[in-house]
């Protein structure tokens, strides 16, 4: 597989990831470009959906405006901001544009 675009959708307040992943995964499939496009959904939990003492976890609409991570027993907060950020250069350093741009 050679991917050689990324979209990555930021959920809104219903933290549904889920189905913003679906329904790109389906426009991608009904143009075949299954092979070529990375889709990528992240959900930034709330209070309401930690499952264990280390999930990283945002006050109920803390991540929407890049606030840290709220405490837990990983001692490290994050900035929602920043994991955006961190999977962009992941991204970037993996697959760099080419000499003209494109």
């Amino acid at each position: 597989m050679q991917v050689k675009n990324a979209i990555i959708f930021v959920h809104g307040r219903e933290r549904n990831s889920n189905e913003y992943f679906k329904t790109m995964v389906s426009a991608i499939e009904s143009l075949g470009q299954t092979e070529n496009v990375a889709v990528i959904a992240p959900k930034f939990k709330n209070e309401e959906d930690v499952y264990k003492d280390s999930d990283i976890y945002w006050s109920y609409l803390g991540w929407r405006y890049g606030n840290n991570s709220q405490p837990s027993s990983n001692t490290t907060r994050h900035s929602s901001f920043a994991v955006i950020d961190t999977l962009v250069t992941k991204l970037a350093n993996r697959n760099p544009l080419s000499k003209n741009g494109k």
